[in-house]
């Protein structure tokens, strides 16, 4: 005993797209640019505090070195000052 397959030519179906496709791809869409727009901004806001963290930890550590090595004290408080002024413009 053998099979036979019969290969029928057909036209493609028409299918229209299911009720509320369209508008749920623009929700979707809508949702997924307004994600990303948060995300970037707490990725920026992530970056100013780290800035302002280093600002710190400079002039705190220049506080801590300022009797036992005032040049060095000095050079913390230059580059705290110039990453403050560089993050201000």
């Amino acid at each position: 005993m053998s099979a036979t397959t019969i290969k029928l030519p057909s036209a493609p179906v028409i299918t229209a797209a299911p009720r509320g496709a369209a508008w749920a791809a623009n929700l979707f869409a809508s949702l997924l640019q307004g994600l990303r727009a948060v995300g970037h901004n707490l990725i920026e806001q992530r970056r100013l505090w780290a800035e302002r963290r280093a600002i710190q930890e400079m002039l705190r550590l220049a506080d801590t070195y300022s009797i036992s090595q005032p040049g060095f004290a000095a050079e913390l408080r230059a580059a705290a000052t110039r990453l403050q002024s560089s993050r201000d413009e």
